[in-house]
């Protein structure tokens, strides 16, 4: 008796002992978990399809705020939201959309990077018409008559069209060429990924001027007095420029500064891809906050009531902001959403 007494003791003990082992192997394992970092930190598309790294932003064209538009670059089609964030509809365009531009009459004007062309959308969403233009469109822009300005960054060059589609020329912009804007005198600023530098070009397509912009300029922006902001991918700060083209001061931001835009206020936002987060900087540079976004934020758009819309391309969403930096939602859109835009009522 006393012999069977100590076996049971023996398996007793064998299993308390593999329970012990049991559960200390779940606590590694869950300590080793919570230690692995996030899954994404750069642009996931694949190599062959994605858009050059080194400019990645989208100039935006500040009007009175209707719907949201959104480019999905991973999903070839763009998404329209409510000002409320509710999806309206999803649209077909070409391969590969990236930048997104709306022109006074309410169309929506689309580049098609990995497409060679641009195709323009009624404000229901249907195609108007597919127009080629160069190698690698990137940027968009309108102009005050109502042309449409494309930057083609891998023909170094920049093509102009009529509002119907029809090309009216195509003229040099440094090498790789990518985000634009648009003056109020109608000189059309583009940055120049080869150069790191801003090309002015006239209405008409003459070169004015480059000037130093930084490494790897990015985003875009002109503010109201006609001042040139270009945001610096590599050295994570922002270069505001006189309309004459001279430095008038370098300002640091976040990590990886990318998309800008100009605040009806006139401060200036400016998202931080690396940092997953977006800088608001006052009109003279210094910064008045830094607030926590999605994943990636890549364009950015702001309403004339002072909110904010940036698209989250890692997190395939879009978070609105209130003008003071707190997040009034996040919306789910398409897949890879970059470019940005917002109708006018």
């Amino acid at each position: 008796m006393s012999g069977g007494g100590n076996k049971n003791i023996l398996i007793i003990s064998m299993e308390i002992v593999v329970i012990i082992v049991i559960i200390a192997g779940i606590v590694w394992i869950m300590n080793r978990t919570s230690s692995i970092p996030p899954r994404y930190t750069t642009i996931t598309a694949p190599a062959s399809t994605t858009p050059p790294a080194k400019l990645t932003t989208i100039p935006i064209t500040i009007i009175n705020q209707g719907n949201v538009w959104v480019t999905n670059f991973n999903g070839s089609n763009v998404t329209e939201l409510s000002g409320s964030g509710s999806i309206i509809g999803t649209y077909r365009v070409g391969n590969g959309p990236y930048g997104i531009a709306i022109s006074p009459n309410g169309n929506v004007w689309v580049t098609n990077f990995n497409g060679n062309n641009v195709t323009e959308l009624s404000g229901s969403g249907s195609i108007i018409g597919t127009y080629r233009v160069g190698n690698g469109p990137y940027g968009i822009a309108i102009s005050p008559n109502g042309n449409v300005w494309v930057t083609n960054f891998n023909g170094n060059n920049v093509t102009e069209l009529s509002g119907s589609g029809s090309i009216i020329g195509t003229y040099g912009a440094g090498g790789e060429p990518g985000p634009i804007a648009i003056s109020p005198n109608g000189n059309v600023w583009v940055a120049d990924g080869v150069g790191n530098n801003v090309t002015e070009l006239s209405s008409s397509g003459s070169i004015i001027g480059a000037y130093s912009a930084g490494g790897a300029p990015g985003g875009i922006a002109i503010a109201p007095n006609g001042n040139v902001w270009v945001t610096d991918f590599v050295n994570s700060n922002v270069r505001e420029l006189s309309s004459s083209g001279s430095i008038i001061g370098t300002y640091s931001a976040g990590s990886g500064s990318y998309g800008i835009a100009i605040a009806p206020d006139g401060n200036v936002w400016v998202t931080n891809f690396k940092g997953n987060n977006v800088t608001e900087l006052s009109s003279s540079g210094s910064i008045i906050g830094t607030y926590r976004v999605g994943n990636g934020p890549s364009g950015i758009a702001i309403s004339p009531n002072g909110n904010v819309w940036v698209t989250n391309f890692n997190g395939n969403n879009v978070t609105e902001l209130s003008g003071s930096g707190s997040i009034i939602g996040t919306y789910r859109v398409g897949n890879g959403p970059y470019g940005i835009a917002i109708e006018r009522n």
